[in-house]
Protein backbone atom coordinates (compact mmCIF):
# COMPACT_ATOMS: atom_id res chain seq x y z
CA UNK A 1 0.00 0.00 0.00
CA UNK A 2 1.23 3.46 -0.86
CA UNK A 3 2.19 5.18 2.43
CA UNK A 4 1.14 8.51 0.94
CA UNK A 5 -2.43 7.25 0.45
CA UNK A 6 -5.16 7.10 3.08
CA UNK A 7 -8.82 6.28 2.51
CA UNK A 8 -11.56 6.87 5.06
CA UNK A 9 -15.17 5.74 4.76
CA UNK A 10 -16.62 8.93 6.25
CA UNK A 11 -15.16 12.29 7.20
CA UNK A 12 -16.26 15.89 7.50
CA UNK A 13 -14.00 17.00 4.62
CA UNK A 14 -10.77 15.59 3.20
CA UNK A 15 -9.31 19.09 2.96
CA UNK A 16 -10.31 19.97 6.52
CA UNK A 17 -8.75 16.72 7.80
CA UNK A 18 -5.42 17.53 6.14
CA UNK A 19 -5.46 21.13 7.33
CA UNK A 20 -5.89 19.98 10.93
CA UNK A 21 -2.94 17.58 10.66
CA UNK A 22 -0.73 19.07 7.96
CA UNK A 23 2.34 19.38 10.21
CA UNK A 24 2.37 15.62 10.82
CA UNK A 25 1.67 14.58 7.25
CA UNK A 26 4.22 14.13 4.44
CA UNK A 27 4.42 16.15 1.24
CA UNK A 28 2.21 14.68 -1.53
CA UNK A 29 -0.05 13.00 1.05
CA UNK A 30 -3.31 12.01 -0.66
CA UNK A 31 -6.54 11.49 1.27
CA UNK A 32 -9.79 10.14 -0.15
CA UNK A 33 -13.16 9.39 1.41
CA UNK A 34 -16.30 7.50 0.46
CA UNK A 35 -18.47 10.22 1.96
CA UNK A 36 -18.02 13.76 3.25
CA UNK A 37 -20.48 15.14 5.77
CA UNK A 38 -19.31 18.74 5.25
CA UNK A 39 -17.78 18.96 1.82
CA UNK A 40 -16.94 22.55 0.96
CA UNK A 41 -16.85 24.66 -2.16
CA UNK A 42 -16.10 28.31 -2.84
CA UNK A 43 -17.81 30.80 -0.55
CA UNK A 44 -20.85 29.33 1.17
CA UNK A 45 -21.27 26.48 -1.29
CA UNK A 46 -21.28 22.85 -0.22
CA UNK A 47 -20.25 19.80 -2.21
CA UNK A 48 -22.99 17.16 -2.21
CA UNK A 49 -22.10 13.63 -3.26
CA UNK A 50 -23.68 10.26 -2.58
CA UNK A 51 -21.68 7.81 -0.46
CA UNK A 52 -19.27 5.64 -2.42
CA UNK A 53 -20.27 6.91 -5.85
CA UNK A 54 -17.66 9.60 -6.50
CA UNK A 55 -13.99 10.43 -6.01
CA UNK A 56 -13.64 12.85 -3.09
CA UNK A 57 -10.00 13.60 -2.33
CA UNK A 58 -7.36 16.13 -1.31
CA UNK A 59 -3.64 16.42 -1.99
CA UNK A 60 -1.20 18.06 0.44
CA UNK A 61 1.70 20.07 -0.97
CA UNK A 62 4.46 21.14 1.42
CA UNK A 63 7.62 21.37 -0.68
CA UNK A 64 8.72 25.01 -0.60
CA UNK A 65 9.47 25.29 -4.31
CA UNK A 66 6.04 23.88 -5.18
CA UNK A 67 4.05 25.95 -2.70
CA UNK A 68 5.76 29.12 -3.94
CA UNK A 69 4.11 28.65 -7.34
CA UNK A 70 0.93 30.03 -5.76
CA UNK A 71 -2.05 30.50 -8.10
CA UNK A 72 -0.46 28.35 -10.83
CA UNK A 73 -1.23 25.33 -8.59
CA UNK A 74 -4.93 25.88 -9.16
CA UNK A 75 -4.35 25.93 -12.89
CA UNK A 76 -2.15 22.81 -12.66
CA UNK A 77 -4.83 20.90 -10.74
CA UNK A 78 -7.47 21.78 -13.33
CA UNK A 79 -5.22 20.68 -16.18
CA UNK A 80 -4.40 17.39 -14.41
CA UNK A 81 -8.08 16.58 -13.90
CA UNK A 82 -8.91 17.50 -17.50
CA UNK A 83 -6.18 15.20 -18.79
CA UNK A 84 -7.29 12.36 -16.50
CA UNK A 85 -10.87 12.57 -17.74
CA UNK A 86 -9.84 12.89 -21.39
CA UNK A 87 -7.71 9.75 -21.03
CA UNK A 88 -10.85 7.90 -19.93
CA UNK A 89 -12.50 8.74 -23.21
CA UNK A 90 -14.63 11.69 -22.14
CA UNK A 91 -15.05 14.24 -24.91
CA UNK A 92 -15.35 18.01 -24.91
CA UNK A 93 -13.55 18.40 -21.58
CA UNK A 94 -13.11 22.10 -20.80
CA UNK A 95 -12.06 24.21 -17.81
CA UNK A 96 -14.38 26.94 -16.57
CA UNK A 97 -12.37 29.50 -14.61
CA UNK A 98 -11.25 29.27 -11.96
CA UNK A 99 -11.33 25.47 -11.84
CA UNK A 100 -14.61 23.79 -12.66
CA UNK A 101 -14.18 20.96 -15.13
CA UNK A 102 -16.95 20.58 -17.68
CA UNK A 103 -17.88 17.75 -19.99
CA UNK A 104 -19.68 19.55 -22.78
CA UNK A 105 -21.42 22.30 -20.85
CA UNK A 106 -22.07 20.19 -17.74
CA UNK A 107 -20.03 20.24 -14.55
CA UNK A 108 -18.19 17.03 -13.73
CA UNK A 109 -15.52 18.21 -11.28
CA UNK A 110 -14.96 20.94 -8.72
CA UNK A 111 -11.56 21.97 -7.33
CA UNK A 112 -10.81 24.11 -4.30
CA UNK A 113 -7.44 25.17 -2.88
CA UNK A 114 -6.87 25.89 0.79
CA UNK A 115 -3.75 26.48 2.82
CA UNK A 116 -1.47 28.77 4.69
CA UNK A 117 1.27 30.28 2.55
CA UNK A 118 4.18 29.82 2.49
CA UNK A 119 3.72 26.68 4.56
CA UNK A 120 1.38 24.39 2.66
CA UNK A 121 -1.40 24.10 0.10
CA UNK A 122 -4.24 21.57 0.03
CA UNK A 123 -5.86 20.81 -3.33
CA UNK A 124 -9.38 19.48 -2.81
CA UNK A 125 -10.97 17.66 -5.75
CA UNK A 126 -14.43 16.19 -6.21
CA UNK A 127 -15.04 14.17 -9.38
CA UNK A 128 -18.55 12.96 -10.15
CA UNK A 129 -17.85 9.34 -11.05
CA UNK A 130 -20.76 6.90 -10.83
CA UNK A 131 -23.57 9.10 -9.54
CA UNK A 132 -26.48 9.16 -11.98
CA UNK A 133 -28.83 11.76 -10.53
CA UNK A 134 -28.26 14.97 -8.62
CA UNK A 135 -30.28 17.34 -6.41
CA UNK A 136 -31.97 20.17 -8.27
CA UNK A 137 -30.92 23.78 -7.89
CA UNK A 138 -27.44 23.70 -9.37
CA UNK A 139 -26.43 26.77 -11.35
CA UNK A 140 -24.17 24.62 -13.56
CA UNK A 141 -25.90 21.41 -14.65
CA UNK A 142 -23.97 18.45 -13.17
CA UNK A 143 -22.94 15.23 -14.84
CA UNK A 144 -20.66 12.28 -14.10
CA UNK A 145 -18.24 9.94 -15.82
CA UNK A 146 -20.91 7.24 -15.81
CA UNK A 147 -23.52 9.50 -17.38
CA UNK A 148 -21.10 10.69 -20.06
CA UNK A 149 -19.66 7.29 -20.99
CA UNK A 150 -22.53 4.93 -20.14
CA UNK A 151 -20.21 2.83 -17.98
CA UNK A 152 -19.39 2.77 -14.27
CA UNK A 153 -15.76 3.36 -13.39
CA UNK A 154 -13.54 1.76 -10.76
CA UNK A 155 -12.98 4.63 -8.34
CA UNK A 156 -9.73 3.13 -7.06
CA UNK A 157 -8.32 3.13 -10.58
CA UNK A 158 -9.58 6.66 -11.10
CA UNK A 159 -7.86 7.77 -7.90
CA UNK A 160 -4.52 6.29 -8.94
CA UNK A 161 -4.78 7.77 -12.43
CA UNK A 162 -5.55 11.22 -11.01
CA UNK A 163 -2.69 11.05 -8.51
CA UNK A 164 -0.20 9.99 -11.20
CA UNK A 165 -1.36 12.80 -13.49
CA UNK A 166 -1.11 15.37 -10.69
CA UNK A 167 2.47 14.31 -10.00
CA UNK A 168 3.39 14.72 -13.68
CA UNK A 169 1.53 17.99 -14.17
CA UNK A 170 3.08 19.63 -11.10
CA UNK A 171 6.50 19.16 -12.72
CA UNK A 172 5.58 21.16 -15.81
CA UNK A 173 6.61 24.75 -16.42
CA UNK A 174 4.20 27.62 -15.88
CA UNK A 175 4.41 28.42 -19.59
CA UNK A 176 3.37 24.92 -20.64
CA UNK A 177 0.51 24.84 -18.15
CA UNK A 178 -0.79 28.22 -19.31
CA UNK A 179 -0.64 27.05 -22.93
CA UNK A 180 -2.54 23.85 -22.11
CA UNK A 181 -5.10 25.75 -20.07
CA UNK A 182 -5.68 28.17 -22.94
CA UNK A 183 -6.60 25.24 -25.21
CA UNK A 184 -9.22 24.10 -22.68
CA UNK A 185 -10.59 27.52 -21.65
CA UNK A 186 -14.39 27.36 -21.67
CA UNK A 187 -14.96 31.07 -21.03
CA UNK A 188 -12.55 32.62 -23.52
CA UNK A 189 -14.38 34.79 -26.04
CA UNK A 190 -17.71 34.55 -24.22
CA UNK A 191 -19.73 37.35 -22.59
CA UNK A 192 -19.79 36.96 -18.83
CA UNK A 193 -21.26 38.74 -15.84
CA UNK A 194 -19.29 39.33 -12.65
CA UNK A 195 -19.01 41.62 -9.65
CA UNK A 196 -16.33 44.29 -9.37
CA UNK A 197 -16.17 46.16 -6.06
CA UNK A 198 -19.65 44.71 -5.35
CA UNK A 199 -21.04 46.29 -8.54
CA UNK A 200 -22.39 44.24 -11.47
CA UNK A 201 -20.31 44.28 -14.62
CA UNK A 202 -20.40 42.59 -18.02
CA UNK A 203 -17.50 41.89 -20.35
CA UNK A 204 -15.84 39.39 -22.65
CA UNK A 205 -13.46 36.82 -21.16
CA UNK A 206 -10.01 37.07 -22.75
CA UNK A 207 -8.21 34.20 -21.04
CA UNK A 208 -5.96 34.07 -18.00
CA UNK A 209 -2.58 35.67 -17.27
CA UNK A 210 0.51 34.24 -15.57
CA UNK A 211 -1.05 34.87 -12.14
CA UNK A 212 -4.15 32.88 -13.15
CA UNK A 213 -6.28 36.04 -13.11
CA UNK A 214 -9.18 36.02 -15.53
CA UNK A 215 -8.87 38.96 -17.94
CA UNK A 216 -12.18 40.57 -18.86
CA UNK A 217 -12.60 43.19 -21.61
CA UNK A 218 -15.40 45.55 -20.56
CA UNK A 219 -15.10 47.65 -23.69
CA UNK A 220 -13.12 50.40 -22.01
CA UNK A 221 -10.62 48.53 -19.86
CA UNK A 222 -9.14 45.07 -19.26
CA UNK A 223 -10.08 43.92 -15.75
CA UNK A 224 -8.08 41.16 -14.01
CA UNK A 225 -10.28 39.01 -11.75
CA UNK A 226 -8.35 37.17 -9.06
CA UNK A 227 -11.38 35.29 -7.69
CA UNK A 228 -15.15 35.30 -7.57
CA UNK A 229 -18.09 33.89 -9.46
CA UNK A 230 -18.82 34.51 -13.10
CA UNK A 231 -21.82 33.58 -15.22
CA UNK A 232 -22.34 33.38 -18.94
CA UNK A 233 -24.53 36.12 -20.42
CA UNK A 234 -26.78 35.14 -23.28
CA UNK A 235 -26.86 37.51 -26.23
CA UNK A 236 -29.50 40.22 -25.89
CA UNK A 237 -30.29 39.16 -22.33
CA UNK A 238 -29.54 41.23 -19.22
CA UNK A 239 -26.63 40.20 -17.05
CA UNK A 240 -27.38 37.79 -14.21
CA UNK A 241 -25.34 37.16 -11.12
CA UNK A 242 -26.57 33.82 -9.81
CA UNK A 243 -24.20 31.22 -8.43
CA UNK A 244 -22.23 29.15 -10.92
CA UNK A 245 -23.17 26.04 -8.94
CA UNK A 246 -22.16 23.84 -6.06
CA UNK A 247 -18.46 23.26 -5.79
Amino acid sequence: MNPLFLHLEEIDSTSAYIQRRFSDLPDRFFLSASFQTSGKGRGDHVWEARPGENLLCSLLLKEEATVKRGPILSLAAAVAVARTLSALGLRDIMIKWPNDILSGDKKITGILLKGCLPGYVVIGIGINANQKDFPSGYGQIPTSICLQTGKEIDIQELKQALYDELMKTLKESDENLLSTYASLDFLKGKRISFLWNDLPRVGVAKGVNEDFFLLVDTGYTLMPLSSGEVSLVRTEEPATFSSVGVE
